[in-house]
């Protein structure tokens, strides 16, 4: 949760291209995640599961899915370039 956190706060770019985009909104739906399952109770927390989502069912979907957004992910970070530099 303190991951999210951060990246929610300090990298909070909702322009700038999808890349920034996807990374904020990764960021605060983690954050929201999390959030949600530290407020409940120990006993609501352990009988919560993501039944409606049917993740069983439709297994090779959600992995593919998060596949290709972390391949993405890797994509546009590794083809980034540093910014240059200025001397003065």
């Amino acid at each position: 949760m303190a991951s999210s956190a951060f990246s929610s706060r300090c990298h909070n770019a909702w322009s700038g291209g999808a890349l920034p985009v996807v990374i904020t909104f990764n960021g605060w739906l983690s954050l929201i995640k999390g959030l949600f399952l530290v407020s409940m109770s120990p006993a609501a927390a352990s009988g919560f599961n993501f039944g409606g989502l049917h993740l069983t069912q439709a297994y090779f979907g959600y992995t593919s899915f998060l596949l290709i957004l972390g391949l993405y992910l890797a994509y546009g970070g590794f083809r980034l370039k540093p910014a240059e530099e200025t001397h003065g």
